[in-house]
């Protein structure tokens, strides 16, 4: 069962594998200025909303299906790489994130050496979509623009060509992918997955949570692959539907938070 995902991480809980969170804490604020007056007490002013910080506890345990090694790398990575994910809890999302701190307890060892159960405390800041656009405005040049393109485009060619896409098209797609991931490292497995799900509704693969048309999108899918590509991942975008599971069935769950942000761009 999907409990919710915060970009590549999808917490679940399935009879092979559990993946939660607990003592889940979110904090509203907001910026007040003090202003002292002479003889009266202060009086306050109301400047703007602050940003929420969530903070929780995930435990990756060997007993539970997972390597907690690699599960605890992921997350390391993304604060690395300062990447900020959309937090999905059940078919809501509660914005875009970035994580601020990551702490790490290895509760259990085997005599091997072998890293069986950790627990990890993060602290996540919002993201304002806002933020994330002025930064793609003072920081995306054309030449930054266009060496974010040159790393997906090579990596998604031969495969678009063979799903069917014409060069405009493989551009286009590329453009949506750059816009939507501000890191072309996400993008391309993102797009990959896009194109893998394009060939497989060749073979007659069922999106019933969608309520996608099969029989008119495998046809679609050789006929106009570009349009089965924008048509699903509008469809996506806009449904009404488990968001996240929707996009899991689709794109596999490790793509599924890239997937949901390249799908937004077609709402603008």
């Amino acid at each position: 069962m999907s409990i919710g995902t915060f970009g590549p991480v999808a917490f679940e809980v399935s009879t092979d594998k559990t993946r939660t969170f607990d003592e889940f804490s979110r904090k509203t604020s907001a910026k007040i200025q003090q202003h002292d007056i002479v003889g009266l007490k202060p009086k306050l002013e109301f400047i703007a909303p602050g940003l929420d910080e969530i903070s929780f506890q995930v435990i990756f345990s060997a007993f539970h299906g997972l390597n907690p090694l690699n599960e605890a790398n992921q997350l390391r990575e993304i604060v690395r790489k300062g990447e900020y994910h959309p937090l999905i809890i059940g078919s809501k999302s509660l914005g875009s994130f970035i994580i601020e701190s990551l702490s790490e307890v290895w509760k259990h060892v085997d005599n091997r050496g072998l890293v069986l159960y950790i627990a990890i405390d993060l602290s996540l800041q919002e993201y304002t979509l806002e933020a994330a656009e002025a930064q793609r405005i003072s920081t995306d040049t054309t030449v930054v623009q266009a060496q974010k393109v040159e790393k997906v485009t090579p990596a998604i060619k031969e495969q678009a060509k063979e799903t069917g896409l014409s060069m405009s098209e493989i551009a286009n797609l590329t453009a949506m992918a750059v816009n939507g991931v501000r890191d072309p490292a996400l993008a391309v497995p993102a797009i990959q997955s896009i194109l893998t799900a394009t060939q497989k509704q060749q073979g007659g693969e069922t999106y019933s949570s969608l309520g996608l048309d099969l029989a008119g999108l495998a046809v679609q899918s050789r006929t106009n692959p570009y349009g089965a590509i924008t048509g699903t991942l509008d469809r996506l975008a806009n449904t009404t539907a488990d968001k996240p599971t929707a996009a899991k069935t689709i794109y596999g769950a490790k793509t599924a938070g890239s997937v949901l942000q390249i799908a937004r761009q077609l709402k603008r």
